[in-house]
């Protein structure tokens, strides 16, 4: 069943056409079109939804929510979103109730294309948008400005989307206040083959980007920065309950899960979850910070272990500016981190660290650097190291210098 709340529809050569105010597709399969249109701005291969026209009312922002809906190997070759093309903003794109989106291709947004800002964009109720494919951004999503909250939750995944350019799965063309992954959703084997963000890439900034409530976040690629999340500036970013982001990489880059190319205020890794078996062939092999941190937060039997950096600094986390606090708390892991080409085996910082406090049973064992700081290298200075509550260091070792653990010069 489909339902349009529209005017000027038309049905052309299996489209469907038109200036929509809201569209609803239920239950419904959308599959094989093909949109050959050339232009600066065409494509949907089965949808294309015009906006900003003349004749439509200002005041009409587009809605278009799909539940249980199959959209299926559309393509816009030439063009953008290989299954749905709206040209302009949007209220609400939502994916839901089961519905999957694969197999469809365009140059831009594989199968999705939102050519403004979008209100809201969610994919919910174990919903799976998988295989999709794009010659430039956005292998499955690509939305062309700023968009008010993203999420993908209740059981839902991303998963294999591929971008030559930026964006494995999503890309946002601005700012994201709120980016929510949760409720044991999955966002797996999503490649950015020529560019950065294996699976998400947003260039304006995030708020708060929240993952929690057993998710995975594992096997995704980027060729440069970002092996899974590229964003530009992120005030807070948190990883919580039973989470896990794992065996992601950038081939070529820095940030072997996740680039944050601006200043952090909070980092938390709590709840039981894992940051683990990532790698960047340069530096940061789990995450790369191209500015501050204020806040750096291992808690709550959390584990950050296994990351590498082949060929630079910080084995799991690279730090471009000051780290203010870095706290290891409630039996916590930091181990098996190596900066296999470099200083810092689990973390770099290229200026100061204020507070460095291990306690309530953590461990920071087994980590390596090739030169300098088997734990961490810090270049500028560290004010104060705390180390109690029946915690532990061992094992760490600095291969090339003279002192195992800390570094700061």
């Amino acid at each position: 069943m489909q339902r349009l709340k529209a005017t000027y529809i038309d049905i052309i050569h299996g489209w469907i056409a038109g200036i929509v105010q809201e569209m609803e597709l239920i239950q419904s399969l959308i599959s094989d079109h093909l949109s050959t249109f050339r232009g600066t701005r065409e494509g949907g291969g089965a949808v294309h939804v015009a906006a900003g026209m003349p004749w439509a009312p200002a005041s009409w922002p587009t809605a278009v929510r799909l539940y249980g809906t199959k959209l299926e190997r559309n393509a816009a070759e030439c063009g953008f979103g290989g299954a749905v093309f709206i040209d302009g903003a949007a209220s609400a794109l939502a994916v839901g109730g089961g519905s999957s989106i694969t197999g469809n291709r365009a140059a831009y947004g594989g199968a999705i294309f939102v050519g403004g800002g979008v209100d809201s964009v969610s994919v919910s109720g174990g919903s799976l948008v998988a295989g999709n494919s794009a010659a430039g951004a956005g292998g499955a999503i690509m939305v062309d400005g700023g968009v008010g909250s993203l999420a993908l939750e209740g059981g839902s995944a991303f998963s294999s989307n591929a971008a030559i350019g930026e964006g494995g799965a999503v890309y946002v063309g601005g700012s994201v206040p709120t980016v929510t992954i949760s409720g044991n959703s999955t966002v797996s084997g999503n490649r950015a083959n020529g560019g950065s963000g294996g699976a998400l890439y947003i260039t304006g900034d995030v708020t708060s980007f929240a993952v929690e409530g057993g998710v995975t976040i594992s096997n995704n690629t980027a060729r440069w920065d970002g092996g899974a999340i590229y964003v530009y500036s992120v005030i807070s970013l948190s990883v919580d309950s039973n989470s896990t982001v794992s065996g992601n990489r950038a081939n070529v880059g820095s940030g072997g899960a996740v680039f944050v190319g601006s200043g952090l205020t909070s980092f938390v890794v709590r709840g039981g979850s894992a940051i683990s078996n990532n790698t960047a062939k340069k530096d940061g092999g789990a995450v790369y910070v191209e500015d501050y941190v204020n806040e750096l937060v291992v808690g709550g039997s959390s584990t950050i272990s296994g990351n590498r950096a082949d060929g630079g600094n910080g084995g799991a986390i690279f730090i471009e500016d000051d780290l203010v606090t870095l706290t290891v708390d409630g039996s916590s892991t930091i181990s098996g981190n190596r900066a296999n080409g470099g200083s810092g085996g689990a973390i770099y910082v290229r200026a100061s660290v204020n507070v460095f406090e291990v306690k309530g049973g953590s461990a920071v064992s087994n980590n390596s650097a090739n030169v300098d700081g088997g734990v961490m290298y810090v270049r500028s200075s560290a004010t104060l190291l705390i180390f109690g509550g029946n915690s532990t260091m061992s094992g760490n070792r600095a291969d090339g210098g003279s002192v195992e653990s800390l570094r700061a010069s």
